[in-house]
């Protein structure tokens, strides 16, 4: 029966597909083996629940990472789940911070949490506090997780990086709230997150003088074709349009430059990506011997689509895109 391609099938044609003989080429995935011959062993891609039944049984930890979560707790103040229930109570809580991955985090989380990711903490904490370049340090901050791991790990990365308020959970999440008669939320729209690094050894303005251009995408990411401007490339509101080099097209509206932060970020408008409301951020950040390149963005599934092939798809961009940057600039 003849049936009409779904959104899955044009990201598969026009953009996975042209994508992944392009990772191929330049070394990013290995290529499939070759039909009659033995697959080779393959990292199979996690199961995703969208609202578990019960908590997944926490994945065993070799002993130096049981010791690295043990230091840390020891290194930040740690709640019990009474503690955080009369911090909540008392007003004491503060920022309300869910450390756990936007699946997990949609599945169930806190009344009055916002979901930032262990992995992108010390990147997206900023706009909360007041922003990078006038944050309140002293805010109070309560992080938890699903066992008081991540959490307390996130919590003592704050701490270095000068948040004075900073306290962790110490539970099992949801099972020890649940058990307490407390209540949770869950999210029926959930954000998803994702975000991809590469260290430089080039300092980071060089590196920012080819990231900051607007119109100069192109130049060095594998998969795009050509960059049409319309407005100046320097001021938010300018929109490109991305040609990919299997003729996909993708719209996107600049939001902010900024040269002291070395951040640009920006708005898809149109993309064959199954996605919504998509929110992309790309950060040089100077570093001993060099630069990191941060490059993440959150957005909402559009339509029926899965998060795990949407997540890769979108990680798979920046994969090749920061892997050509580095190309470009070294």
């Amino acid at each position: 029966m003849d049936r009409s391609p779904t959104v899955f099938d044009v990201l598969r044609r026009r953009v996975l597909a042209p994508l992944a003989l392009t990772l191929t080429a330049t070394g990013c995935v290995q290529a499939p083996p070759a039909p009659g011959s033995p697959a080779a062993p393959s990292a199979a891609a996690p199961a995703v629940a969208s609202a578990p039944a019960a908590p997944a049984a926490a994945p065993a930890l070799p002993p130096s990472v049981v010791a690295l979560g043990a230091a840390a707790k020891r290194q930040v103040p740690m709640l019990d789940v009474a503690g955080l229930e009369a911090a909540i109570g008392g007003g004491r809580a503060g920022l309300l911070v869910d450390v756990r991955e936007p699946d997990e985090y949609a599945a169930g989380h806190l009344p009055g949490a916002i979901n930032i990711p262990r992995g992108t903490i010390e990147i997206a904490i900023w706009p909360r506090v007041g922003g990078a370049s006038t944050p309140d340090l002293a805010r109070p901050i309560t992080l938890y997780c699903g066992t008081g791991l991540r959490c307390a790990l996130a919590a003592r990365s704050l701490r270095e990086l000068g948040f004075t308020a900073v306290s962790a959970v110490e539970m099992r999440f949801p099972a020890d709230w649940v058990k307490a008669g407390l209540p949770i939320e869950r999210s029926p729209d959930p954000v998803w997150v994702v975000a991809r690094e590469l260290r430089l050894p080039v300092p980071a303005p060089a590196v920012w003088a080819t990231v900051r251009p607007f119109d100069r995408l192109h130049v060095w990411h594998p998969t795009m074709a050509s960059t049409r401007m319309d407005g100046d490339p320097s001021r938010p509101g300018a929109v490109r349009e991305l040609t990919t080099k299997s003729g996909a097209v993708v719209r996107e509206e600049l939001l902010s430059l900024d040269d002291a932060a070395m951040t640009v970020q920006y708005r898809i408008l149109e993309s064959p990506l199954p996605a919504r409301d998509v929110i992309a951020t790309l950060r040089v950040i100077p570093v001993a011997e060099g630069s990191l390149v941060v490059w993440s963005s959150s957005f909402r599934p559009r339509g029926e689509a899965k998060q795990a092939p949407t997540r890769a798809a979108v990680a798979s961009i920046y994969e090749a895109g920061l892997k050509g940057l580095g190309e470009t600039v070294r």
